[in-house]
């Protein structure tokens, strides 16, 4: 007779051998023999020494339950830091990892098995977790307190796979793992340099880093050229999906396109361990690509295939490519965990088409390339009404028109930017977070804090990789009174963004330097800014207050007048009211700024 079905209160760490599918397609049965041995020596024995126990076990993975999280996390910690004394000893090749992922509240007990939406969600921070890293809920962090000392990244609100709600989720750095060092000279990111904006900025280090270079066309057409382009395009779009791959492109690196220089040699200053590089050569209708990764910290082959098709179908054959490339190189680099496949659903070379030839005109950065790109997108989102692919792109094209002052009615740039958003959120395949971003951005201006705050967040957790959801995280951030925390996401969309800075991007790093009181990289961001754009009327804003808070009236005064040469119509009143601050002492401040620089009221 069963014992009776009761709930309580417990820590539940899910723990999972990274990469496991790998290692057993190796070696199986000096696999299976070490993780037994993991299981008998280390994790067992680990778990009664902090009061816990092991109360299921699936093959590769575990789940452990705690009275407390203290004991928990300090099973974690323990386990981590034996398992590197354990790998060493064995001197086998290659060594154990495990993800974990921590989390507290309510589970049914029935026998000695546990059930409830608290394992759910620890199996799902497993899955997110770096390999011999630890990721934990706001609810464990919220009992962990500052009782044990960690060092802790704070990963935002994360889109959990079958969990309804959005988790906030915490990285614990690995013991063994040092903090990262300092960052070099700040002036470096503003360059237009993108290996200097590389190194400036400390990209996460227990992540495998993955940088993808241009496709070679072997051949004189054109049509190689663009399939070539299209294939790149289509990795890259999957890649910045995963959260357990630290994710760069380098396909602007013209240098490596003509051959002139080797993929190192393109990569010599990039903090990237991997470089995916391919050549495609056509005969005829027929047409190979060549692929392969290497690993650039011993120069080594770590994959590497071929594909021959025929142009007659040429994007179901990108397609096709894109999708094996991304799959293979999330099982061989990251355990096999991909996010969601995001272009799920775009059936038929038609669509492919659309998508390859929309990405290519968005990633242009310019007014004529994003006009190119809408009525892809929305061909997409017309054939595809249960795909949020479409919407997405759309809410930031359109988002972006009306920040950039691309449209002629800013106002109805906006309103469209917000319709293809909340399209984009009620749909949940392809949902790539851009659509959250967009609506973060919107919330900030309506002054909703909170809810900018929040979806800013789950947009990052969506898109890994990608710079504008980090901007955006950024902006808010420094708007809702946290300028360090807006400069690191800002800093790091600017870093993602190897085609070079966007002026939006450089004028948010300068308002969140000046508000931090660093008035010289302020300035060094806001003329940066301007040398791009020569007519960004914000950016010339930002320069005039940092003048003025500096107290170099003088120059301040100078800039001001090429403020009202632009805009003759300027006034500060109207400037400060758009500026979204959630503190008004900080809105009267730079109004007093641009006040004393000599602007009209």
């Amino acid at each position: 007779m069963s014992k009776e079905t009761n709930r309580r209160l417990v820590a539940i760490l899910a723990a999972d051998v990274a990469g496991y599918s790998r290692l057993m397609g190796r070696d199986e049965d000096g696999t299976l023999a070490a993780v037994h041995d993991l299981r008998d020596h280390i994790l067992e024995p680990t778990a009664k020494s902090v009061s816990g126990r092991l109360f299921k076990s699936m093959g590769d993975g575990f789940l452990f339950e705690f009275s407390s999280v203290v004991a928990a996390m300090r099973f974690a910690v323990e386990v981590q830091l034996a398992l590197n004394t354990w790998n060493a000893k064995r001197q086998a090749a290659p060594d154990l990892e495990l993800r974990m992922g921590l989390n507290i509240g309510d589970v049914i007990t029935r026998d000695d098995d546990l059930f409830g939406d608290a394992i759910n969600i620890a199996a799902r921070l497993e899955a997110i977790a770096d390999p011999g890293g630890i990721c934990i809920s706001e609810a464990a962090m919220q009992q962990l307190g500052d009782r044990m000392s960690l060092d802790v990244e704070d990963l935002g609100e994360r889109a959990l796979k079958n969990i309804e709600k959005p988790v906030r989720a915490f990285r614990v750095r690995s013991a063994s793992t040092p903090r990262p060092a300092n960052l070099s000279a700040e002036t470096d990111l503003l360059t237009k340099d993108p290996a200097a904006q590389m190194r400036s900025y400390n990209f996460p280090s227990a992540r495998p880093s993955l940088a993808i270079l241009p496709f070679r066309n072997m051949s004189t057409s054109p049509d190689s050229a663009f399939f070539a382009q299209g294939i790149s395009l289509g990795i890259q779009t999957l890649l910045v999906q995963l959260p357990n791959m630290f994710f760069v492109n380098a396909c602007g690196h013209s240098g490596y396109r003509d051959g002139s220089v080797t993929a190192s040699q393109a990569l010599e200053h990039m903090p990237v361990q991997y470089v995916v590089e391919g050549s495609v050569q056509q005969a005829g209708a027929q047409v190979r690509v060549n692929i392969q990764v290497t690993d650039l910290t011993n120069n080594t082959v770590k994959w590497a295939s071929n594909y021959d098709g025929t142009l007659d179908n040429i994007f179901a054959l990108q397609d096709e490519i894109a999708r094996n490339i991304a799959g293979a190189l999330s099982a061989e680099l990251i355990g096999g965990h991909m996010a969601r496949d995001f272009t799920g659903g775009l059936d038929g070379s038609e669509s492919w088409e659309h998508f390859l030839r929309g990405i290519n005109y968005f990633y242009r950065m310019t007014k004529a390339g994003h006009a190119q790109a809408v009525p892809h997108f929305e061909a997409l989102a017309e054939a595809h009404p249960n795909s949020a692919i479409g919407p997405c792109y759309l809410s930031v094209l359109h988002f972006y028109a009306a920040r950039r002052g691309w449209s002629p009615d800013t106002r109805a740039a906006l309103s469209e930017a917000e319709r293809w958003a909340r399209q984009a959120l009620t749909l949940e395949d392809g949902n790539n977070g851009l659509g959250h971003a967009v609506l973060g951005a919107i919330a900030l201006e309506k002054h909703k804090y909170d809810e900018a705050n929040q979806l800013c967040h789950i947009a990052v957790g969506y898109r890994a990789s990608c710079p504008f959801a980090y901007g955006q995280l950024g902006i808010t951030q420094t708007y809702i009174g946290e300028p360090e925390n807006g400069i690191r996401n800002i800093r790091g969309a600017i870093a993602l963004r190897l085609g070079g800075p966007v002026p939006l991007e450089l004028n948010a790093l300068a308002v969140a330097y000046r508000d931090s009181g660093d008035f010289d990289l302020s300035l060094a961001a806001a003329e940066e800014a301007i040398r791009i754009e020569p007519e960004y009327l914000d950016a010339f804003v930002t320069k005039t207050s940092d003048f003025a808070l500096k107290g170099d009236t003088e120059r301040a005064r100078k800039t001001a007048e090429a403020i009202l040469s632009v805009k003759s119509d300027f006034r500060i009143a109207s400037f400060i009211e758009r500026e979204p601050y959630q503190s008004a002492d900080m809105r009267r401040r730079i109004a007093t700024a641009l006040q004393a620089a000599g602007l009209p009221e």
